[in-house]
């Protein structure tokens, strides 16, 4: 939901860089860069809200033979496998539509996907 806020916002960001100078240039690639930007640093700080919180319950757990890490990140990364494709793909289709680019679709889903995915493993890395 913060996401497609961000998304929209950014958009009527780079609203004027549909103008064929370099201003409007400029201005596109700048809601370009901040719209792949935020959806990084929105999934790296989601990632670090989440997992802080889990992790005297996980080192616990483990210590006590409960189950071992990779399992742990397997079934995590299994259950939000669908969460980690569709958000980003939404995120994309918003940000498209309202800078209104000339990209194709499927790569500047494969790069909000590719960045969400960047910034959650930021995320675990910081709060290891």
């Amino acid at each position: 939901a913060i996401g497609t806020v961000f998304a929209i916002m950014f958009g009527f960001n780079g609203i004027e860089g549909k103008a064929r100078n370099q201003r409007g240039a400029f201005e596109l690639e700048s809601s370009l860069f901040m719209a792949s930007a935020m959806s990084y640093i929105l999934s790296l700080f989601g990632t670090l809200q989440v997992f802080i919180p889990e992790k005297t319950a996980l080192v616990r757990e483990i210590s006590s033979g409960f189950y071992s890490v990779a399992s742990y990140f397997a079934a995590r990364t299994l259950v939000e496998f669908p969460q980690d494709i569709v958000v980003p793909i939404l995120y994309a289709l918003v940000t498209k539509a309202v800078l209104g680019f000339t990209m194709d679709l499927t790569h500047w889903a494969l790069i909000q996907i590719l960045m969400q995915n960047a910034g959650k493993s930021v995320g675990f890395l910081l709060a290891a």
